[in-house]
């Protein structure tokens, strides 16, 4: 028996982040056991001698999309009810995603506007 995969469509959206889903970030932030790395990453985008901010923001991301994939079954139901809850999908969607489009998805997460704010906000409390 073989599983189907899902691909997302194209024109898949996100809805904008607000200011509930902190309690989910955190919960998933806490069980990823990755806080040390995230708020490593963000620091270093911040001091960061890098002028080109697009090059700065790639690595951030890039980093950010590593931590959680390493440790992503820690807190996978979490992960994936939260991107179903983002995306307007069913959660059996995003569990049957191609591992493509999985990580496709996550990198649009994480490349959100509103995740800055986010992370300058929890590097102040946990400094």
């Amino acid at each position: 028996m073989t599983e189907k995969v899902t691909e997302l469509p194209k024109k898949t959206k996100m809805r904008e982040l607000k200011g509930d889903d902190i309690f989910t970030m955190l919960g998933i932030l806490g069980k990823l056991d990755c806080q040390e790395e995230i708020m490593a990453l963000v620091d270093g985008a911040f001091n960061s001698a890098e002028k080109d901010l697009e090059k700065r923001g790639t690595k951030v991301v890039a980093g950010l999309v590593f931590a959680v994939m390493k440790n992503i079954n820690k807190a996978k139901d979490d992960i994936n009810s939260f991107l179903a809850d983002l995306t307007g999908k069913e959660v059996s969607e995003i569990n049957s995603l191609s591992m493509i489009n999985y990580t496709k998805l996550l990198t649009a997460f994480f490349k959100k506007e509103e995740l800055k704010d986010f992370f300058k906000s929890i590097a102040s409390v946990l400094s």
